[in-house]
């Protein structure tokens, strides 16, 4: 049985013509010395070959969207599962890492933002790990990268009501 087990996990992962990195957030925060923008920390929990597929189409009742969007509320629509497969060997990845597809066949996939939701692959014959996953929607659709969040800026003086004198907004950190 081992071979038959073997052979079909090879073959499993000659369908993974996707890359991904799998990361998953330290929980600690990097802040950039220039700008005084901070970003989360992660660390790299996977590289290398992945196949995303969609399955699914049960018909199920439409409630409010993500986004709040009523329009078919109370509707009949198909509802798609997104599934990421990994080789049978990464056994390191958890639920509520983020996978980043860092190539792919279908382009469109490229760049893809992914939160690992959980492995449905528990099984004593599986050929591949198995987990569903949610995408992350894009926070900007433009081509252009987003403006720097603004900075608010206190300087403090000696004035006896210790009152702020100078706030100013900035945009992408904190001006001199």
């Amino acid at each position: 049985m081992t071979s038959v087990l073997d052979r079909a996990r090879r073959r499993a992962e000659q369908l993974m013509c996707d890359t991904v990195r799998i990361e998953r957030m330290t929980g600690r925060v990097l802040v950039d010395a220039e700008t005084g923008l901070s970003t989360p920390e992660s660390t790299t929990v996977y590289e290398g070959p992945a196949k995303l597929q969609t399955y699914g189409g049960v018909a199920q009742q439409s409630s409010a969207s993500a986004t709040g969007d009523t329009s078919n509320l109370g509707g009949v629509v198909p509802v798609w599962t997104l599934r990421l497969d990994l080789p049978i060997s990464v056994a390191g990845a958890r639920s509520g890492d983020i996978a980043v597809v860092t190539g792919s066949r279908d382009t469109a996939l490229a760049g893809a933002r992914l939160r690992l939701i959980n492995l449905q692959s528990e099984k004593t014959y599986a050929t591949a790990r198995r987990w569903n996953v949610q995408q992350i929607p894009d926070d900007d659709s433009s081509e252009e990268s987003p403006p720097a969040m603004p900075v608010l800026r206190t300087r403090w003086t000696d004035e006896p009501d210790n009152s702020p004198s100078v706030l100013d907004v900035t945009q992408g950190g904190v001006q001199p």
